[in-house]
């Protein structure tokens, strides 16, 4: 099969404003409207395995990727790499070194299982070469900007689902950066209350260095999750 869309998109330049907390400051880099995007993506089935193969045009260039799912003995295992390319030239702000976007590689590896007890668990590795481990700030300003999914090159997760019964499950998901060893974990547990009405608590726990700069421009960024605060929260979520 084939899937196409197509839509309209932004382009990132040398021109504009960066607002950063309501406040407009001098970095360079919004984006304005060009050409007509573009996204291809075919797919088959082979012996039990889906294959796929995936054309994009994005704001920061052309992204090439390849997919493939299938089972191996009952567990689910996936693979998905892209690569972006023909990315342009636009410097970094300030005494930032380098340039803002670049070719780079990803790929996310994951297996999953599914137990009789009604447990799931997922596991999954992320290499991200356009995480840059020696200049977290540099890589957080790409991150801030939506060029980048993590600011570390290496991040590996784990991911629990366990339905107690129908009207009761508990979500647990685990994440650790190798280079810099913070970690981050998140668990939320949803009671439905009518059918209507589900009750959640959760929280998100950061663990690794925190920051030592003095204010947002000069972060100082020590670690991928101890640039996190921890949340808790209690949600009421009604359907009508």
């Amino acid at each position: 099969g084939v899937n196409v869309v197509v839509n309209k998109m932004k382009k990132y330049n040398n021109t504009g404003s960066y607002l950063e907390n309501t406040a407009a400051q001098s970095y360079q880099w919004l984006g304005q409207a060009r050409e007509v995007g573009l996204l291809l993506r075919s797919y088959t089935t082979v012996k039990d395995t889906d294959y796929a193969l995936l054309y994009k045009s994005e704001p920061e260039g052309h992204r090439i990727g390849f997919e493939v799912d299938g089972e191996v003995s009952s567990v689910n295992i996936y693979n998905e790499i892209t690569y972006l390319w023909g990315t342009d030239k636009i410097s970094m702000p300030g005494s930032y070194q380098g340039n803002l976007l670049k070719n780079y590689f990803v790929n996310v590896l994951g297996a999953s299982y599914r137990f009789n007890n009604n447990l799931q668990i997922t596991a999954e590795h992320l290499f991200n070469e356009m995480g840059d481990s020696d200049n977290l700030d540099a890589s957080n300003i790409r991150y801030k900007n939506g060029l980048n999914t993590s600011l570390n090159e290496h991040i590996s997760g784990v991911f629990l689902n366990y339905e107690f019964n129908p009207l009761l499950v508990g979500k647990y998901d685990g994440k650790l950066a190798w280079q810099d060893s913070s970690h981050q974990h998140n668990l939320t547990l949803t009671k439905s209350i009518t059918d209507s009405v589900d009750f959640i608590v959760g929280g998100q726990i950061n663990i690794g260095d925190r920051p030592t700069g003095s204010n947002w421009q000069n972060p100082n960024i020590q670690s991928e999750f101890g640039n996190y605060t921890n949340t808790y929260y209690l949600k009421f979520n009604c359907y009508f």
